[in-house]
């Protein structure tokens, strides 16, 4: 969920964090500095599409099942 709100031409946290960010930040820079949040969220989605029980371990183990 948190993919749509860092990649353009969207993306309401860039405009967030711009408009507390420091006056001379531009939005050349914000969104410069949230590609590496980009990059693991693709990584995380990359994960879960070629192994499927990443996304249910957790709440196996937590109701028992696991």
């Amino acid at each position: 969920m948190a993919l749509d709100g860092l990649t353009p031409p969207v993306g309401m946290m860039l405009y967030v964090v711009k408009a507390v960010a420091p006056p001379d930040t531009t939005m050349s820079d914000v969104i410069k500095a949230s590609l590496p949040f980009l990059a693991c969220d693709i990584v995380a989605i990359l994960l879960i599409l070629i192994f499927p029980p990443i996304a249910t371990w957790l709440p196996n183990l937590m109701m028992g099942a696991g």
